[in-house]
């Protein structure tokens, strides 16, 4: 009886498990590639972002909201470190993407899995 509750404890905390590991892999990449577009020679090496719009689709399309007041908060930030991690691509896909991975699991999942849909 006690090794049934304990699989069944497994597979309710399933979608947690899944969502901090999508969430971290999803924040490792994000970092690689903010790594790579600082290092990049090539002038066009920001347009990998166009491929993470796609991976975090639903979050991305904060992109469209992005524009006119913010970036001329962002041009009066100048170079400072602080208008580094404001600016759109980092907020969108690194906070909000890594977020909507966290999360992407449970919405997924029935609730026998620790999901939010479906009966236990």
């Amino acid at each position: 009886m006690e090794a049934n509750n304990t699989h069944e404890n497994l597979k309710a905390k399933l979608a947690k498990r899944l969502g901090t590991i999508a969430g971290c892999a999803h924040f490792a990449l994000f970092l690689a590639t903010v790594f790579y577009i600082q290092r990049s020679s090539d002038p066009q090496g920001s347009l990998v972002w166009v491929y993470w719009s796609f991976a975090d689709f639903p979050v991305s399309i904060l992109y469209m909201l992005v524009g006119g007041d913010y970036g001329k908060f962002l041009t009066g930030l100048g170079d400072s470190w602080i208008g580094y991690c404001l600016y759109p691509p980092h907020v969108i896909h690194g906070l909000g993407g890594t977020i909507w991975w966290l999360f992407l699991p449970r919405l997924l999942l029935a609730k026998k899995y620790g999901g939010l849909w479906g009966g236990k």
